[in-house]
């Protein structure tokens, strides 16, 4: 965060400190990577208070992925009209997931889970061959599915790759994670389990992939259902109201709003 402030004041602020100098279309990946943090800390603090060990993770550097992302998802949460309890960090008891969210309009409530694939650092390497159109699996989901729950999972995974720059439905990972959840499905631990099911949100946030001299680099989501074959996606927003909102307040909010702050 220090790092990505100090581009900052380079680009933006002029000789005296006063960040005069913003121009949305200057923006880069480290630049919207520490904006995108200050904006999900602000939507969740209109909503609820700010988790202290949320905070604490934030800045410990080993943490810090899967902590950014777990704040994504809980402001992501808040902005589609969710309350959150999260679970007790400490408690090492048993497994479990972020926490229970509880959908405002509904009274729908549901587990939550957030997972990111994790890397070490960043390997130029891996980032080329991650481009290509190889195996993409599920075994986030799979690890998640093995936490209990008493209410319908909610699952967001980051699966953590490098921009795409072409058509947005069209990245080669999109295709292979749809397989590789599909062949999760068929596996017998879940095939025609009912209580092995779940929705599942899909994303990619790769701010950290680019360089200084790289323009903000595009962001991906899509909603999915794991072992949900009589679900039928075009009633969605009847038969899954709290879910359907979800899916719309994350494409209008992946990015920050142009208009943020501009009205009362």
């Amino acid at each position: 965060l220090a790092e990505w402030y100090e581009i900052i004041c380079d680009r933006e602020a002029d000789e005296h400190g006063h960040f005069t100098r913003h121009d949305p279309n200057w923006e880069i990946g480290t630049t919207m990577g520490f904006r995108s943090i200050a904006y999900d800390m602000f939507c969740l603090l209109q909503a609820m208070n700010l988790s202290p060990k949320l905070i604490a993770r934030l800045r410990h550097p080993e943490q810090f992925e899967g902590a950014r992302y777990e704040l994504w998802v809980a402001a992501t949460l808040a902005r589609a009209g969710f309350s959150i309890e999260f679970f007790d960090e400490d408690d090492r008891t048993s497994k479990h997931g972020e926490g229970i969210a509880t959908h405002a309009a509904s009274g729908k409530k549901f587990w939550i889970e957030a997972k990111r694939r994790h890397r070490i650092g960043f390997d130029y390497l891996q980032a080329f061959l991650d481009r290509l159109p190889i195996k993409t699996d599920a075994k986030l989901v799979a690890a998640a599915m093995k936490k209990p729950a008493d209410d319908d999972r909610l699952i967001f995974i980051d699966v953590n790759r490098p921009p795409w720059e072409g058509a947005p439905g069209a990245a080669p990972w999109i295709n292979a994670f749809r397989k590789s959840l599909n062949l999760l499905e068929r596996q017998p631990a879940y095939r025609d389990d009912t209580n092995q099911q779940a929705f599942v949100m899909v994303t990619n946030h790769p701010y950290h992939y680019l360089s200084n001299t790289r323009p903000d680099p595009q962001q991906q989501f899509f909603g999915t259902m794991f072992n949900m074959p009589e679900l039928n996606p075009a009633t969605l927003d009847v038969d899954h109201p709290a879910i359907f909102e979800l899916m719309q307040s994350i494409n209008e909010h992946f990015a920050i709003p142009e208009t943020f702050l501009e009205g009362p």
